[in-house]
């Protein structure tokens, strides 16, 4: 069964897109290498064409992702996550280390938060606000929240864009990104000032138990150096993180590349991807 015998990998995105995002940088893979690989994609949940009910947080992101794994009856796999699927790979490293060959992460937050690069976090908290946006205002919206970010937006196909803009325009998904957003800004409040929980209550993130080579793996990390959501500085951060942890990881800076550095970049990227890849051949 070729399929079985095919090196999977998995690729996840992150907000606000969809799994769209990876079609131009799957697009530039050459044949000799695509031909030994297994593409997965998937829509996170609240996101393109997945459920839009259910809790909002990264814990029910990671048991989602845990489900689709086991389902496709995935052994080990190489994880390519963005953004919030950057955190599922980091969060999969954590807990699941055994099941990744290597793992990607690009542009994402985790240990830190850059407050003044995640404006959308603080807008998608101010009650009536971002429903306005998004119900009354969403061409605007989309073009300042989404279209100036791309380093290059031109690059995109028309179809592509109209998949993010169909997201901004549909009532439940952006309602699940607020709620998202919301169980985010409480989980921040609490790790900074945990007697909050007095006031703040929610349920704990439910993750299984940390393994003792938590982390040890390989974990490249890419990151397009003009990302106004989450700067240069928290990869950086993320890198002396990892590194104390265990991992045996690598950084890259992408120039000319924005926080969707796999939309801005993907020929830059996919040298590094392939040299990761066979690196770390399937286990």
């Amino acid at each position: 069964d070729t399929k079985n015998e095919a090196m999977p990998l998995v690729f996840v995105h992150g907000f606000p897109e969809n799994h769209h995002c990876w079609d131009h940088l799957l697009s530039s893979l050459p044949d000799t290498v695509t031909k030994s690989l297994r593409f997965i994609t998937y829509d996170l949940r609240g996101f393109g064409e997945s459920s839009k009910s259910g809790e909002a947080s990264i814990s029910r992101l990671y048991e989602d992702h845990q489900t689709i794994i086991e389902t496709l009856e995935l052994p080990s796999y190489h994880f390519i996550g963005h953004d919030w699927g950057g955190a599922l790979a980091l969060q999969t490293a954590r807990f699941k280390p055994q099941s990744l060959i290597s793992a990607t992460v690009m542009n994402t937050n985790f240990w830190k938060t850059d407050m003044s690069g995640m404006w959308h976090l603080i807008f998608l908290n101010i009650p009536l606000l971002p429903k306005i946006a998004f119900n009354w205002f969403p061409k605007q919206f989309f073009k300042f929240a989404m279209i100036q970010s791309f380093n290059d937006s031109s690059r995109l196909e028309p179809k592509i864009l109209k998949s993010y803009f169909e997201m901004f325009c549909d009532t439940e998904t952006t309602r699940y990104w607020i709620k998202l957003y919301k169980n985010m800004a409480k989980s921040l409040a609490l790790q900074q000032i945990p007697h909050l929980s007095l006031i703040l209550p929610q349920n704990k993130p439910q993750f299984p138990q940390r393994p003792t080579n938590s982390y040890h793996v390989s974990i490249m990390l890419v990151w397009g150096e003009n990302d106004r959501f989450a700067p240069l500085w928290i990869g950086k951060d993320m890198l002396s993180r990892l590194t104390k942890r265990g991992a045996n990881v690598a950084f890259y800076k992408i120039s000319e590349a924005g926080h969707f550095v796999q939309e801005d970049q993907p020929e830059k990227i996919v040298p590094l991807l392939i040299e990761l890849w066979n690196k770390n051949e399937k286990k």
